[in-house]
């Protein structure tokens, strides 16, 4: 449908044009183009778009614009509307807005009541990305351009220096990080540095590259030497790895190779005693000290520290005192654990051979003893003692009790002998399966019930023994 064009005039340069005239309205247009204005020459050269031009700044805007423009009281500007839907709220009349996207200031000039739009309509219509958020209620609204203010473009040009600013800190800062990352990067590459030769605390954290949520990326550290030098450390961390690059400088080197050295020989003499535990463990089992025993004196201060003395010298008089302290140690634990056991036996022995017998008893003692001997985070043998005596009493009181039912089953099996239901028993099995005691012989293929049960029988079935 054609719409009748308002009579208007417009000034371009020293031109003057009467839109009124079809002929005039498109020589406008060209010279709205050559003076750089290709939004308004494209509305002009719809020639049945109705327009008009905004008295405050000479501009050609589309007539259905100026309308709501000029109700709320802005003033409008060239350039096409914009459209959208909203979910679950209805855009005012008449609200001010500022699009991203389009660009420029927006003023709502139509929005409809909410309505609901089923995922059958959007596929249809296959209008996902205008309904990004599914089926449901939605109101349909149209903007039209207008002029932003002399106070918002301020808020706006505050805004975007501001951010501009903000980016160019952040560009100055990176650039800063990446030159001194690349002199440290730059030095000698090795894969690990001695323990404690640089203190956790002397390292500082360059950047941070790290995936927010599963923390995986890579982190740059640096230290600073006394010596005026600079270490780096880039530590890399994926799904399933985990690599450490360290950057030194080359003076370095010779210190490192020498901690190293001298982990190397702690870890060797650490090795020696482990051997020797080891070699001591199995001579003083053969003596007659417990596995128990030998395990405790191990982890006993006086044979680690004769330990971490030997590892410390190296001195070989160090390592012959290890293998005394703990021989010494392990004697004693035997020796003490021995009477321990001792002790809790005999008071616990005379009430055992009372509740379970004294074979039975006898028995459970003995598997106790070897459990104690083996065992060293066992520590109260006479807890231990008097739980296994509990749990053997609830054991021969079930064992009892089921003999019971035993006897009690076949005295009532002899008493009430079970038979065997002859005749045409399928039409009536449901009847003899719910007399009481009645089962399927399934071998047999017959029911059997007991004799005292017959009488309830159905009519036609008989019973032989």
């Amino acid at each position: 449908m054609s719409i009748e064009t308002i009579s208007l005039t417009l000034t371009v340069g020293t031109m003057t044009f009467d839109l009124s005239d079809p002929v005039s309205r498109l020589v406008a247009a060209d010279a709205l183009a050559d003076a750089g204005r290709a939004v308004e020459s494209r509305i002009l050269r719809k020639t049945d778009q109705a327009v008009v031009v905004v008295p405050e700044t000479g501009h050609v805007v589309r007539a259905e614009h100026d309308a709501p423009a000029r109700k709320h009281k802005r003033i409008p500007r060239p350039g096409d509307g914009i459209q959208g839907n909203r979910r679950d709220e209805r855009r005012k009349l008449g609200e001010i807005f500022r699009s991203k996207k389009w660009g420029g200031m927006f003023v709502v000039s139509e929005s409809s009541a909410l309505r609901y739009v089923s995922s059958d309509a959007i596929e249809d219509m296959d209008a996902w990305a205008e309904y990004p958020d599914g089926p449901g209620k939605y109101s349909r609204w149209v903007a039209v351009p207008v002029e932003e203010t002399d106070k918002e473009r301020k808020e706006r040009e505050t805004d975007e220096t501001a951010k501009r600013s903000a980016e160019d800190e952040a560009a100055a800062k990176k650039k800063a990080i990446e030159a001194t990352w690349s002199a440290v990067s730059a030095q000698h590459h090795i894969y690990s540095l001695p323990e404690g030769l640089i203190p956790a605390s002397a390292w500082r954290v360059l950047s941070d590259e790290r995936d927010a949520k599963f923390r995986s990326g890579n982190v740059r550290y640096i230290a600073d030497l006394p010596d005026g030098g600079v270490v780096g450390h880039l530590s890399h961390r994926s799904y399933d790895d985990h690599q450490d690059h360290y950057y030194v400088p080359v003076s370095l080197l010779p210190v490192i190779e020498a901690a190293q050295a001298a982990i190397a020989v702690r870890r060797a003499r650490e090795q020696e005693t482990v051997e020797a535990y080891q070699a001591d463990r199995a001579a003083l089992v053969t003596e007659g000290c417990t596995e128990a025993a030998v395990r405790m004196a191990g982890c006993d201060e006086a044979a680690k520290t004769a330990s971490t003395a030997y590892v410390e010298s190296g001195d070989a008089a160090t390592l012959d005192s290890y293998h005394e302290v703990l021989a010494a140690v392990a004697r004693r634990i035997t020796a003490e654990r021995n009477a321990a056991y001792e002790t809790a036996l005999a008071d616990w022995l005379p009430t055992a051979i009372e509740a379970i017998g004294q074979e039975a008893a006898n028995e459970l003692a003995a598997e106790q003893k070897r459990g104690w001997e083996q065992y060293s985070h066992r520590t109260d043998i006479a807890a231990e003692l008097a739980g296994a005596l509990e749990s053997a009493k609830k054991e021969k009181a079930e064992a009892e009790q089921k003999a019971v039912s035993r006897k009690t089953k076949a005295a009532a099996r002899k008493a009430d002998p079970m038979v065997t239901v002859t005749g045409n028993t399928y039409p009536v099995r449901e009847a003899i399966k719910a007399i009481n005691g009645a089962r399927w012989d399934a071998k047999n293929r017959c029911w059997r019930l007991p004799l005292s049960q017959v009488g309830r029988l159905p009519r036609g079935c008989g019973y032989e023994e």
